[in-house]
């Protein structure tokens, strides 16, 4: 259960950093957005 929250938390990060990203223009957020839904589908397709 512990782990389907975080993977969860991770799909959430990226959504808030992406939206923040094509809001405010930052490339930097955009990247981290990036990363946490490459670390997500990770996660998703190792199971």
């Amino acid at each position: 259960m512990k782990h389907a929250l975080f993977t969860a938390a991770l799909l959430a990060c990226a959504l808030v950093c992406y939206g923040l990203g094509l809001e405010r223009g930052g490339l930097a957020l955009l990247g981290l957005g990036a990363v946490c839904e490459l670390w997500f589908w990770v996660r998703v397709v190792r199971r």
